[in-house]
Order: structure tokens, then sequence, then C-alpha cells
């Protein structure tokens, strides 16, 4: 992992944090629906990544099926370049569901092709324009938060600058509500950006706009953060909170990894099915710096509408804290 990059400060103080819920408000956002209550340890919200191919009125259907709180979609396809389109009937079904299910956090997460810190102009161009019109999108469903992976570019100190160019030029100026974009660390593969604290706060506090941080723990221990051991998660959570401050994590990607700690390779496992194991990954969840956050898993599944996979994991998680002495309320 590369130290400290050398970006231009911003007047934004270094322990200045967005707060947990988003930015401001969106307009599809619930209104006077009642938030089903936390029934998990430290006021965590668990959920998956679901596709909404089928509709919402089935994406709902197999998130209560799952027990979730919280979740995560694309908001079109995650391998094209196609701008993101939902009709005015799906908006709706989807805010209804939403609504009738508890208003649970929910997570868009861009397309994978995206890369702001490209060295190819096209790539970078199109990733600006589409970054736009994904932020555009989240807000007309009404999603709190929009994650956005850190891009890769050989240089790396010049790579953190073509970040934040490409971020203002996509985002700054963006009128009306909107939700809070969240920059997720990466696992450090070949050029990868994003792998330690340090690059993704350089990056936020030269932004003149509010951004906050998905934590992914299959990324951060590929890229040598002990997660599966009390001393790498204390060195994790103090880097966290020096970099990020009280707040600054917003959302947390919960993955197990199927490869050893450092190896910068990126590939989720089931909890329990890699290298870390449920009960650090809980240990990890219960600092006080992720209370109230959303957790998504996006641990591998066996098919959309088989739920086994999902609500094995979920056991898995729930014993883990019982574990602490932290039983949630199921």
């Amino acid at each position: 992992m590369s130290g400290q990059p050398r970006l231009a400060s911003s007047p934004r103080s270094v322990g200045q944090s967005p707060p947990r819920s988003g930015g401001v408000p969106s307009p599809g956002r619930p209104g006077g629906c009642s938030r089903r209550a936390v029934d998990w340890p430290n006021d965590l919200r668990v959920g998956f990544h679901l596709s909404i191919a089928d509709g919402p009125v089935e994406l709902f259907r197999r998130f209560s099926e799952r027990g979730c709180s919280a979740l995560q979609l694309f908001l079109g396809s995650p391998r094209t370049w196609e701008a993101p389109a939902w009709r005015p009937e799906r908006l709706t079904a989807f805010r209804e569901e939403r609504c009738r299910h508890g208003s649970p956090p929910v997570v868009a997460h861009t397309r994978y092709l995206l890369n702001l810190a490209s060295a190819t102009d096209l790539v970078r161009t199109r990733s600006i324009a589409t970054l736009r019109l994904e932020y555009q999108a989240a807000a007309q469903v009404g999603a709190d938060f929009l994650v956005l992976h850190m891009g890769s570019h050989a240089d790396h100190d010049h790579g953190l600058e073509q970040m934040v160019s490409g971020l203002r030029e996509s985002l700054e100026g963006v009128a009306g509500p909107h939700p809070l974009l969240l920059l997720e660390n990466t696992a450090g593969e070949a050029n990868d950006l994003g792998a330690c604290p340090a690059d993704i706060a350089a990056v936020r506090h030269a932004l003149p706009f509010p951004t906050g941080v998905c934590w992914d723990t299959c990324h951060a221990f590929a890229a040598g953060f002990d997660l599966a051991s009390s001393e790498g998660r204390d060195r994790l959570i103090g880097e966290l909170a020096r970099a990020f401050g009280a707040a600054g994590v917003a959302v947390v990607h919960l993955n197990d990894s199927l490869f050893p700690c450092g190896s910068h390779r990126d590939r989720h496992a089931h909890l329990d099915g890699g290298h870390m194991g449920a009960a650090n990954l809980a240990a990890f969840l219960l600092s006080p710096l992720l209370r109230g956050v959303p957790v998504i898993l996006e641990t591998p599944q066996a098919g959309a509408d088989d739920p086994a996979d999902d609500r094995a994991n979920l056991s898995r998680l729930r014993r883990a804290f019982a574990r602490w002495g932290r039983k949630p309320g199921r």
C-alpha cells in the first residue's frame, strides 16, 4: 500500500464527515413511512445486494424472505454504458414497496465499467458522463447512497488527481436532492487506487462537496488489513477513525475472503467460508465507529430465487454476534 498521496488540501477539515443518513434527501425517499425497528447489535441494518431485473415487487419479496433490513442494487446493467432509465410506474412501485417493507436504507451501486482515473480518454470521458447519469437516477429512485469504486491508474498520485478532477466534473453543481456518494476501498490489485484509507481521504478532502466511504471487508483483507486478528482489527479501526472521522464510513460491504490476507485478490466468500470467519467480522462490526451503518453482504448466491445461501450467511452472523455476547433481537 502506498503512503499519503500528494494532493492539494481542501478547506474542509480532516475530521469532518457527512451525515450517516445520506446527502440532501432524495425526492423518492419515503415520507410518512414507519421505519422497521433495528434488531441487530450496534444498531446495524443488514441485507444483501439484490436484483431489480424482475421489478420492485419481486425485489422486495426476496428482501423479505431473506430477512433483510437494508438493500443494495444496480440501477441498470452493471456491464454496459447504457444510461439507467426507470419508467414512472416502476419508480412508483419501488417507493410503495420500500415503504411497505419498513423504509429500509437503499444503497445504489454504480456499474463496474466506471474508472474516473483511467489513462484512456474515452473510458474516462464515458465514466464521468455515466456517473452523473447514475447519480441523477439514484436521486430519482430515492437511494440514500451511491457507491463508486476507486479507479485505477499506473501512476498512483496522478490517478488520485484524475479521480478528484473527474468527480468534480461529474458532480459539482448538480442541483436538487441527491444521495451521498460513497467511495469504496479496493483490494490493491494491479494499479488499483484506494487500497488504504489515506488514498480515499486524500480524494475526499480535495473535493468541495461531501462524500462518504463504503468499506469492503474482503477488499481490506486482500489489501493487507488482517481482520482475522484483534490487533489487525484495532489497527484498521484506528486508521479509519483518523482518516474519516467518527461517521465517515457510511456503509460496510461484509464479505469473507477466498484468499489470504495481503493477496491483493478480490474474491468474495461466504461467511466462515474464507480466511476471516464470521466471528472476526462480527467483532469488526461491533466497533462504535460503525454504529448504525447499513451492512450489505455481497457473498456468492446460488440464484436470485434461492435464498438458502443468504439465509445461511445471516444465521452465521447472528451466531457470531452471540459469541461476543451481543444477541440480535431475533
